[in-house]
């Protein structure tokens, strides 16, 4: 279904993926440690150079969880640098006061 509108204006190009997995996970408080254990080692074996399922993880913006300023974790959303920084520029001519910049899970004004 990713690389269905491949092809759409949007900014990501990498929709190529073929697995998308979301998961909602409940424990009780005394788990906490152990369900944040169970997430790493899951990552560790999902993705990377010996990835089960992938070489690098990707994410989708709706599904996102952990650290959410997007200047600090964009590699997860976009190809490369050239990339976010031409989005930054585009973000700028768009809003460049940052009305419509809602957090920082938001491409920045460059």
């Amino acid at each position: 279904m990713f690389t269905r509108n491949a092809q759409n204006g949007t900014s990501y190009s990498w929709r190529n993926s073929t697995v998308c997995a979301t998961m909602d996970i409940f424990y009780g408080a005394s788990h906490k440690t152990t369900a944040e254990d169970w997430h790493t080692v899951t990552i560790q074996q999902a993705v990377g150079e010996n990835g089960k399922f992938s070489n690098q993880e990707r994410r989708v913006l709706w599904g996102s969880f952990g650290d959410y300023n997007l200047d600090k974790v964009w590699k997860l959303y976009y190809d490369d640098e050239k990339q976010y920084e031409k989005l930054k520029v585009a973000r700028s001519k768009a809003d460049p006061e940052g009305v419509f910049t809602p957090n920082t899970f938001a491409v920045a004004r460059k």
